[in-house]
């Protein structure tokens, strides 16, 4: 790490969200819309040779 190398595998303020469908029949019928599930919000990393992840 900060050898100077470029990385190679880098992502910076990594956002994934998901639809959360699961809302019942009086929902839909109301107008309730699916709620936005944050999976990971403003993630950033960097992996240079010769490093692993987990």
């Amino acid at each position: 790490m900060g050898d100077g190398h470029a990385p190679i595998v880098k992502t910076v303020n990594l956002r994934k969200y998901y639809l959360a469908y699961k809302i019942g029949i009086l929902d839909r019928l109301f107008g309730k819309k699916p709620a936005w599930v944050r999976a990971v919000d403003n993630v950033s990393i960097e992996i240079e040779e010769g490093e692993t992840l987990g």
